[in-house]
């Protein structure tokens, strides 16, 4: 019944994403159309999400390492496409309860949308470098680029969606969110506690080494 439940959960999320996607068919503006095609993303991240996951006894969990490479895959699929930027992940191999795998998902997923957006201008030429790795028994995300970086583009004061977005999902994971950015690129490093009980970790203060860019 709950492998059930499960299938049903993520077929409504790509029903969902699908009439988003209608519907951005429609719009002419562009800042609205990119608004509505973020939220395409997001809502199809729950999607694989629930598609992934593994039934047991008592909990649901998915594998970290194939979820976060095939993520980093559709993404590329979907923005990176015709643009001379690569995406290489490399993720460890862990079980990851539902409540860790949305938040995680949506990190990656807003990381590095972000990047793809600003880090490489004018058809600029790079590589995106995703690794989820452990790190004092819990567990540490890196997202970084070898970009022209947010400094320069007078982002890295900035406040936006993005930012909010990133904080909310970092506390939901009880962990911290730091940023670094030169006119060499930029790094995004998440730690966080791992567990493979039921109940998810409490909050821990977030920190951020430095201002996050805005969507």
């Amino acid at each position: 019944m709950l492998r059930e439940l499960v299938h049903r959960v993520a077929n409504n999320f790509a029903t969902v994403a699908a009439l988003i996607r209608a519907k951005a068919n429609l719009v002419g503006d562009a800042e609205a159309k990119a608004v509505l095609n973020e939220a395409i993303e997001q809502v199809s991240v729950m999607a694989r999400v629930h598609r992934r996951l593994h039934v047991g006894d008592k909990d649901v969990a998915l594998d970290s390492e194939s979820f976060v490479r095939e993520l980093c895959a559709d993404l590329k699929a979907s923005m990176a496409r015709g643009r001379p930027v690569s995406i290489e992940c490399v993720a460890i191999r862990r079980p990851l309860l539902l409540a860790h795998a949305i938040p995680l998902g949506l990190i990656v997923t807003e990381l590095v949308t972000n990047t793809l957006k600003h880090a490489f201008p004018d058809c600029r030429r790079g590589t995106v470098r995703v690794r989820l790795e452990g790190s004092n028994g819990g567990l540490r995300l890196t997202v970084e680029d070898n970009g022209t970086g947010f400094e320069s583009h007078g982002r890295a004061n900035g406040r936006g969606q993005g930012q909010a977005l990133l904080r909310a999902l970092s506390q939901q994971l009880g962990g911290c969110l730091e940023f670094k950015s030169t006119d060499r690129g930029s790094t995004f490093r998440l730690d966080f506690p791992h567990s493979e009980a039921a109940d998810p970790p409490a909050p821990a203060r977030l920190r951020i080494a430095t201002p996050l860019m805005p969507t």
